[in-house]
């Protein structure tokens, strides 16, 4: 599942990523650039808008953490 993301900072990113791998059955597969794009596998999927909302989730926060503001906004 892709999830773009609202920011391109490596921190923001990288903290993501590894939330999302932390997760039992799930796994970022993929990083996509410009704009940024995390692919996520996940066992069992039973509605993808979920996957959508938790990475969205994890990106607020991470952003709030670092007192970060998002540069583009996503669909």
């Amino acid at each position: 599942i892709g999830v773009p993301l609202r920011t391109d900072h490596p921190v923001v990113v990288t903290v993501v990523n590894h939330a999302v791998n932390l997760a039992p059955g799930t796994m970022v597969v993929d990083i996509d650039d410009d704009p940024t794009v995390v692919y996520v596998h996940v066992l069992h999927l039973e509605d993808p808008a979920d996957v959508h909302a938790e990475v969205r989730q994890l990106e607020t926060l991470t952003l709030a953490a670092f007192g970060l503001e998002p540069i583009r906004e996503v669909a």
